[in-house]
């Protein structure tokens, strides 16, 4: 459930953000924009904590999206070890940045298709929709038994998601792993989390 502190911080930023240009989405200098116009808000990031904001009321993950990126979506990461420990999805840290997010979808405006405006802002309630959160444990669960029988595989990169929502990749050069959603995936979670839909796999994905 959205609480009504999120509501309003809801309201606060989008009169203030939206419409609001910031820079190119490559090599993150979207997301720290973001964060610093939230931090003018009153809304700093927790940078040592694992939930982006949380004070009184609130716990939101923040996240950004250009609306025409073709790349996969990012939650968390993770090294392979923490992963291999963790057999409860409910424990995991990426389940509960996962809990709910406060969405920045950007992307260029008729008059400037260049640009990177912020078109849209939005929370996105996960938690209490055990329908998703069953999907979530089932790609934790499949990802995690991969990782654990290539747990000396140093050539082993990417975890298959055949018939799952997300999967883990590992990060280049390092053993930290994020959580990922394709494409088609993440865009029909957004829908499925704002519709009555029950299976994601239901909007043919």
């Amino acid at each position: 459930m959205i609480t009504s502190a999120e509501e309003l911080l809801l309201d606060v930023v989008k009169s203030a953000l939206l419409g609001v240009k910031i820079p190119t989405n490559l090599h993150g200098k979207a997301g720290n924009h973001i964060e610093a116009l939230l931090k003018k808000l009153g809304f700093p990031i927790n940078s040592r904590g694992l939930i982006d904001i949380k004070k009184r009321g609130i716990k939101l993950e923040v996240k950004s999206r250009r609306n025409d990126a073709s790349s996969a979506f990012t939650i968390g990461s993770m090294l392979k070890s923490k992963i291999i420990k963790i057999s409860d999805w409910y424990q995991s840290p990426i389940c509960k940045k996962m809990n709910k997010i406060l969405l920045f979808t950007t992307g260029g405006t008729e008059l400037n298709p260049d640009d990177n405006t912020i078109l849209d802002i939005s929370i996105y309630d996960f938690k209490d929709r055990p329908e998703i959160q069953d999907l979530l444990k089932d790609s934790w669960d499949n990802s995690r038994q991969q990782l654990m029988a290539n747990a000396k595989n140093k050539n082993f990169k990417y975890c298959s998601s055949d018939g799952y929502i997300a999967y883990f990749e590992r990060v280049p050069e390092t053993n930290s792993w994020q959580f990922r959603f394709n494409k088609t995936r993440y865009q029909s979670l957004l829908r499925m989390e704002k519709s009555n839909f029950k299976n994601i796999f239901e909007y043919g994905v």
